[in-house]
């Protein structure tokens, strides 16, 4: 520890380093993370000058923290905007290693982010659309494998009340995309009967199946049934008046796509017998 100590301050105000000293300082940091006493590679990590740790490897470093299971460890790397090596610039990384790492704490701080970024203004916000990206990327990939996650995901869905979350929320539910994604974004509509165009496009990756066509980046269409989802937004117009209008809009765009994309076999044409014994005309005309 003190030989790694004496190379870090006799470079930390040289933005060049040694590419001798850059290359063992790096290794040694990783080293001590994965040592038996994992707070040492912390304490080298924090002798770094905010302004020289850009020369380091900072995305081997900020991979090891994501992959460390040490308690103290996900302690520090949730709390790192607080630490003296903190940029901008470091925030995608930060958020990307959030996601990698295994303990409770750093699920928890991904969550506080989505908060801290949804109920800020725009002129407000601290984080960039880089970082706003990378908490949407790293939302969805740890959703898709912590089941605590993907239900705390669901119930910011339905308990969204501005537009900013919304739209946050329906661009995770996107890149999630699967079945119950698509549900969860029917409760993103708001009280002007408008929801965000992700939800959308999401939809249309839900109602269809792409089979590989041979080559690289080619497959085929095809329609899929998900009755679910129009049976979920015909129930929405029927007892949410709220968002009544949004949701007879969202089966609109469905039943267009479908005429546009085709229709799968078993799919019955109406989503809603209900629905369908309360409307006098064609329902898709009265969603007009």
């Amino acid at each position: 520890m003190q030989q790694i100590q004496s190379i870090i301050l006799r470079n930390n105000h040289d933005l060049l380093w040694d590419s001798s000293d850059r290359t063992v300082t790096v290794n040694c940091i990783v080293s001590l993370l994965f040592s038996d006493n994992p707070r040492s590679g912390i304490r080298a990590i924090e002798l770094v000058d905010r302004n020289a740790f850009h020369v380091l490897n900072e995305d081997y470093i900020m991979e090891a923290l994501g992959f460390c299971d040490d308690p103290s460890v996900a302690e520090y790397l949730a709390g790192l905007p607080e630490s003296n090596i903190f940029n901008a610039w470091l925030a995608g990384k930060w958020i990307r290693a959030l996601g990698q790492n295994p303990q409770a704490v750093c699920k928890e701080k991904l969550l506080n982010l989505f908060d801290e970024i949804k109920d800020a203004d725009q002129s407000q916000r601290t984080w960039d659309n880089g970082a706003v990206e990378a908490l949407v990327e790293t939302l969805a990939n740890v959703a898709l494998s912590d089941s605590s996650i993907w239900e705390q995901i669901k119930n910011r869905c339905a308990r969204a009340t501005t537009d900013p979350e919304r739209i946050v929320l329906a661009r995770i539910l996107q890149k999630v995309n699967n079945d119950e994604a698509a549900l969860s974004a029917c409760a993103l509509i708001n009280e002007k009967g408008q929801c965000p165009q992700s939800v959308r496009r999401l939809f249309e990756e839900v109602l269809t199946r792409k089979v590989p066509a041979g080559s690289e980046g080619s497959f085929y269409s095809f329609p899929r049934p998900f009755n679910r989802l129009r049976q979920t937004l015909a129930d929405m117009v029927l007892r949410d008046p709220i968002k009544r209008r949004g949701a007879y809009a969202l089966l609109a765009f469905i039943e267009n796509f479908r005429v546009e994309h085709g229709r799968p076999v078993d799919e019955p044409r109406h989503p809603s017998t209900e629905l369908r014994n309360l409307t006098d005309s064609f329902w898709m005309l009265s969603a007009a």
